[in-house]
């Protein structure tokens, strides 16, 4: 049965109280684009991520379910937002369950998409493959690691304009370790994995952002243990490589301090690169939020530390983080409330400043969930997880998927 596409435009942005002037954030209607994957009896989809090229050309990647086994899907997009060919599979359908998914896209095209399989009867496992401009694979599918890695997190991702890209990921080995792989186009590795000096006390990661000239960053959550009777606390440490890996900068705090709850997303911008954060202090009540900050190409911290404000005092749930060519970026989270249990969708958009500009919602009645946020060389896009209604006095529902929306950022 051919799946019915509903075309919708979308155009909700709240002035911040107090900011500068509002950019001229336009949300343009986008053609064939909305919804993604519509929920049919018997079928589920979930866990999305997407990411552009330089000409406004996207690919969004996301999690099938049907009848008990999972599978990866994927379509490209033209800059319209218009289908370039069908849904296509990613990995083979599994009774193991392939989440979560991550993409990464260079500038001519070329994308790279990883998963990690849960096993219920051995270790967690990583995947890669690489697929040219044309959609079609450039690598056969890479197994990052073996049956016996324990796997705590990946795989992290990124691309360089010349089609060569990186895969990251922790596993215990007596310790918690970082491994960043360097590999061809055609999924070759390029030497031996990058080396992190000065990891520390590694408890989450890695983050990756490649800029298109091949170099990049790679972030890390840290426990930090200063004795003296002061309790243990968070950081998030950053280093930045050359194009083959080496000529290693830090690492340098990222983040002051982050008491518990730490969760961290890394972007690039045009000049260095966005960290996003959330973390919880020790204080009681507890006080959480999310934070972003700028660091320079050398992965340094550049500026303060910027709380998010999300426009209401609801539970807030940090879920992307990306920069376009301009160096305006978006922090994408979850906001919830307990009671109903609901949460929405909702990305904050900021000018290269790092002032705050615009929030956008979807205006629908659904609970929302799944959300991420890509950036291209001057558009956005938001991909959500469209559930049922949080109450009977529903209004405006979406039918249960994933749907996305495109923005034009311009001064």
């Amino acid at each position: 049965m051919r799946e019915r596409l509903v075309q919708v435009g979308w155009m909700v942005l709240i002035g911040l109280a107090g900011a500068a002037p509002a950019l001229a954030l336009e949300v343009r209607p986008v053609h064939g684009l909305s919804p993604i994957a519509l929920d049919r009896r018997g079928t589920e989809n979930d866990a999305p991520d997407a990411a552009f090229d330089g000409r406004g050309n996207s690919v969004i990647v996301w999690v099938q379910v049907r009848g008990g086994r999972a599978q990866l899907m994927a379509r490209r997009y033209d800059a319209a937002g218009a289908p370039r060919g069908a849904v296509f599979p990613i990995a083979e359908s599994t009774t193991d369950v392939p989440v979560p998914v991550a993409v990464a896209m260079n500038a001519g095209g070329d994308f790279i998409v990883g998963w990690r399989l849960f096993d219920d009867t051995g270790p967690d496992r990583l995947f890669c493959q690489s697929f040219g401009r044309d959609g079609r694979r450039s690598s056969p599918v890479l197994a990052l690691t073996g049956v016996q890695d324990r796997v705590l997190d990946g795989p992290a991702l990124g691309i360089a304009d010349s089609g060569e890209f990186l895969a990251g990921w922790s596993v215990f080995a007596g310790a918690l370790q970082i491994v960043v792989q360097r590999f061809t186009a055609e999924g070759q590795q390029l030497g031996s994995p990058v080396q992190l000096e000065g990891a520390g006390n590694v408890d989450g990661g890695p983050l990756l952002a490649v800029h298109p000239d091949g170099s990049f960053a790679v972030a890390w959550l840290a426990l930090v243990e200063p004795g003296g009777g002061e309790a243990p606390y968070f950081t998030v440490l950053a280093s930045a490589f050359d194009a083959a890996g080496r000529t290693p900068t830090g690492p340098f705090r990222a983040v002051d301090r982050i008491d518990n709850l730490a969760l961290a997303m890394l972007a690039r911008s045009p000049d260095g690169y966005v960290v996003a954060w959330q973390g919880c202090t020790d204080q009681s009540p507890a006080v959480c939020e999310i934070k972003v900050r700028l660091l320079a190409p050398d992965a340094r911290p550049r500026g303060e530390e910027l709380p998010i404000d999300f426009g209401d005092d609801h539970l807030h749930g940090l879920a992307g983080v990306a920069a376009d060519a301009a160096g305006d970026f978006a922090v994408a989270a979850e906001s919830c409330t307990v009671t109903p249990l609901a949460c929405q969708a909702k990305v904050v958009f900021f000018d290269p400043s790092s002032t705050p500009r615009s929030i956008w919602t979807p205006p629908a009645a659904n609970r929302q969930e799944s959300v991420t946020v890509a950036a291209g060389r001057d558009s956005f896009m938001a991909v959500f997880l469209a559930l049922g209604c949080a109450d009977a006095g529903c209004r405006r529902p979406l039918l249960p998927g994933l749907w996305a929306a495109r923005f034009a950022v311009s001064p």
